[in-house]
C-alpha cells in the first residue's frame, strides 16, 4: 500500500564524490573573462569551474524544469559518515568519526531501508561502501572499489557503462543510484587545482547529459555531493569548502516551484499556515539548504515514511509542475504536515527519553504543530 502518493514514477540520484559548490556554479565574471581575453595560461579557476555546461545550460533555457542549490554538509565531511546523514536524516554521533574510514552496517531506521520496505526497487552503482552499510535495501548492486585513490577514472567508468544509459532504458526499477568518485580521487592526489579536474568534470558532465537525453517524462534526475573539499584537495573537517557541496534537481515534466519562489511566503499568503507561524528555511528566497533535508524530501517524492529519526525538512522546490500553482502548493502544506508530525514524534522520544529538551520547547513543538494541523 502507498503511505503517500508518489510523486514521480522512477528518480535517479547522482551522488558526485566531493562536488564542491564552485564545481556546480556558474563563475560569470570567469566566463566573461576567459571570452575577452587569450590567456597563455588560462586562469587556475577554469580548471574546475564553468565545466558542467549541462547543468548550466538547463538553469539558463529551462528554468521551469530544474533548481540548483548550495548544499550545507555538517562535519566531520568524511563520505562513511555523510552516507550516514544522509540516509537518517540526522546527525551522526562523534564515535563516526572515529570509524569514519571503516563503514559500519547502519541500524536505525533510514531512508533505503523505507524503500525497500515499500517494494522500491533501487539499482545501485560505485562505492562499495554503500554495500557495507545498506547491503539488505538493493535489488541490484555492482560496487566498485574506490579505495585506489591513485586510480582516477576507472570507478566512472564502470559507473556510466553499467548504468548510464543501459540500465535506465531498462524496466524494472523506481530508483538508480550513481556514486561516481573520480572527482574526490584527484582532489586527494594532486588538489582541485590540478590540470586534470577540468576534463574529469568534462567527463562528469558528459554524463550528466546521457542522463538528461535518456530520462522519462515522468521521472526526476537528482545531482548532489557528499562532502566539499578544502583548497589542498582533502575532506573531513568543518572549513567552509568542505562543507559547501551542490545540489541539483531536473524533471523533463517541469517543477513546481523556481529556485527563487519564495514557498513559504506563498503558503503564508494562501492561508494554509497562520501568518505568525515561521519557519526560516523557507521564510524568503534561499539558494541553499541542509544536506540531511534530502532523506525528507526523496521519502515525500517516492511516497514512503520519513525515517524516524530524521531532523531535515523536505525541499519542495523538488516537487513535480501541478496543473495549478495552487495544488503545488497545498501538496506542499500537506507533505510539511506530514514532515512536522515526524519532527513532533521524534521530539517526544528524545524528551521521554533523555529529558534533554525543557518542557516550554516541547510545548512551543506541539504549538505549531497544532497550528500546521488545524489549517486542514
Amino acid at each position: 500500500e502507498e503511505w503517500f502518493p508518489k510523486q514521480y514514477n522512477k528518480t535517479v540520484l547522482l551522488l558526485v564524490d566531493a562536488l564542491r559548490y564552485d564545481f556546480l556554479f556558474r563563475n560569470e565574471t570567469l566566463a566573461k573573462v576567459m571570452e575577452a581575453e587569450n590567456f597563455d595560461t588560462p586562469p587556475i579557476n577554469s580548471r574546475y569551474q564553468n565545466h558542467l555546461t549541462e547543468i548550466l545550460d538547463k538553469l539558463d533555457h529551462e528554468k521551469q524544469k530544474s533548481a540548483a542549490f548550495t548544499l550545507i554538509v555538517d562535519p566531520p565531511t568524511l563520505t562513511n559518515v555523510r552516507l550516514a546523514a544522509i540516509s537518517t536524516g540526522n546527525f551522526p554521533p562523534t564515535l563516526e568519526f572515529r570509524n569514519g574510514f571503516s563503514a559500519r552496517y547502519v541500524l536505525e531506521d533510514n531512508i533505503l531501508a523505507e524503500l525497500k520496505r515499500f517494494g522500491r526497487k533501487i539499482i545501485f552503482c560505485g562505492d562499495y561502501t554503500w554495500g557495507d552499510m545498506y547491503r539488505d535495501s538493493f535489488y541490484e548492486y555492482y560496487p566498485t572499489d574506490s579505495n585506489t585513490v591513485s586510480d582516477l577514472h576507472s570507478v566512472d567508468k564502470i559507473v556510466q557503462d553499467t548504468l548510464f544509459p543501459s540500465r535506465m532504458k531498462q524496466p524494472n526499477w523506481d530508483i538508480i543510484v550513481g556514486h561516481p568518485a573520480g572527482i574526490d580521487h584527484i582532489g586527494h592526489m594532486h588538489g582541485p587545482e590540478y590540470e586534470f579536474m577540468g576534463p574529469k568534470l568534462d567527463q562528469m558532465n558528459q554524463m550528466i547529459k546521457i542522463i538528461t537525453d535518456n530520462l522519462d517524462d515522468d521521472s526526476i534526475l537528482i545531482i548532489f555531493g557528499d562532502h566539499g573539499m578544502d583548497p589542498t584537495g582533502n575532506h573531513g573537517g568543518g572549513t567552509f569548502l568542505e562543507t559547501r557541496s551542490a545540489f541539483f534537481a531536473y524533471s523533463p515534466n517541469g517543477l513546481a516551484f523556481s529556485s527563487t519562489y519564495p514557498v513559504f511566503s506563498k503558503l503564508q499568503n494562501s492561508g494554509h499556515l497562520a501568518q505568525n507561524f515561521t519557519f526560516s528555511p523557507f521564510s524568503a528566497q534561499r539558494d541553499a539548504f541542509h544536506q540531511i533535508d534530502l532523506v525528507p524530501t526523496l521519502a515525500t517524492l517516492q511516497g514512503v515514511p520519513i525515517p524516524h529519526n530524521n531532523v531535515g525538512t523536505l525541499a519542495p522546490e523538488t516537487f513535480p509542475k501541478t496543473p495549478l500553482a495552487s495544488d503545488a502548493l497545498i501538496l506542499t502544506a500537506k507533505t510539511l504536515l506530514l514532515n512536522a508530525a515526524q519532527l513532533l514524534r521524534y521530539v517526544e522520544v528524545v524528551d521521554t527519553a533523555s529529558e534533554f529538551l525543557s518542557q516550554k520547547s516541547v510545548d512551543r513543538y506541539h504549538s505549531h504543530f497544532a497550528s500546521l494541523k488545524s489549517r486542514f
